[in-house]
């Protein structure tokens, strides 16, 4: 087996050793250009290229730090307007939407508290995937059984984006005959995400 020996000043030595067995093929490793950031690790396209990459994703959580009104049969978009974090900046305040820029999996959570003034009617917090649409990744429902009374409703998904062109927004739906409203504060109404590990 051969070794790959760098001497130090001090008389000591560190060593690269080839694999143990003999390898099926001559593989060749190209190192990065440039040395990498703190916490980073070297990692492998998987045919010899090494670059150094992040061990970690994009997360964040916001809150709606303003009441908001949801008319009868709306599914409306939930902007937060507060960031508790936004590491990677990928979330947008202005539009509610959250835009993953790193591919893999992660998991997603929106939260509400809503204000009913209607008995017997349905309404839910949905998470939307996609630019429009009802591109659905998770939807939680609930019915209210009681008048003018602070409902939740909560849901978490754990979902796969390629972290090219996907974005991913809350909504919130009431079928009551009336206008609802959700109520804004960071401990009832929130929307959340990491970056969980890769594709």
């Amino acid at each position: 087996m051969s070794n790959l020996n760098f001497l130090h000043s001090g008389g000591n030595k560190v060593t690269l050793s080839a694999p143990t067995s003999d390898p099926s093929s001559n593989p060749n490793f190209k190192l990065p250009q440039a040395d990498g950031s703190a916490d980073q690790f070297l990692k492998t396209d998987g045919s010899g290229a090494l670059s150094f990459a992040n061990t970690y994703g994009p997360a964040f959580k916001a809150y709606r730090s303003s009441s908001l009104s949801i008319s009868h049969n709306s599914n409306t978009t939930v902007v937060f307007q507060t960031e508790v974090f936004d590491t990677d900046n990928c979330y947008n305040n202005s539009n509610g939407v959250f835009t993953p820029n790193k591919a893999g999996y992660y998991y997603v959570h929106f939260s509400m508290r809503i204000d009913l003034v209607s008995a017997d009617h349905l309404f839910q917090a949905r998470i939307n995937s996609g630019s429009s649409g009802a591109n659905y990744i998770g939807i939680d429902q609930r019915f209210n059984k009681s008048s003018n009374a602070n409902n939740s409703a909560s849901v978490s998904v754990l979902h796969a984006f390629n972290g090219s062109g996907d974005s991913v927004f809350a909504q919130a739906y009431q079928n009551s005959g009336y206008t609802n409203t959700i109520l804004g504060n960071l401990h009832e109404t929130w929307f959340e995400a990491h970056w969980v590990r890769p594709l």
